[in-house]
């Protein structure tokens, strides 16, 4: 679960919430033993992605059923992140 609160442009601090099943109950784990193997690798890119916006080109599964010839799987998008890396 993201937590848009404590989303910023700086990507201090992970904003993940992330959960688990056990005993029958969702639990949160720790995220700053959870969240991310290389978190200030994923900052940069995370920052990257935000300044240049490429929220306004992602296409959800929403999206794709609305008209098929969106793609969910977001190529371009993937291929920004991979350019990052």
């Amino acid at each position: 679960m993201v937590d848009n609160s404590r989303f910023t442009m700086e990507c201090c601090e992970p904003i993940l919430a992330i959960f688990e099943h056990h005993e029958n109950k969702w639990k949160c784990r720790d995220t700053t033993v959870d969240c991310c193997e290389d978190w200030l690798e994923a900052q940069k890119i995370t920052a990257a992605l935000l300044e240049s916006r490429s929220y306004e080109n992602l296409i959800d599964f929403d999206n794709h059923l609305d008209d098929l010839r969106n793609d969910w799987t977001n190529p371009e998008i993937n291929k920004s992140v991979l350019h990052l890396c």
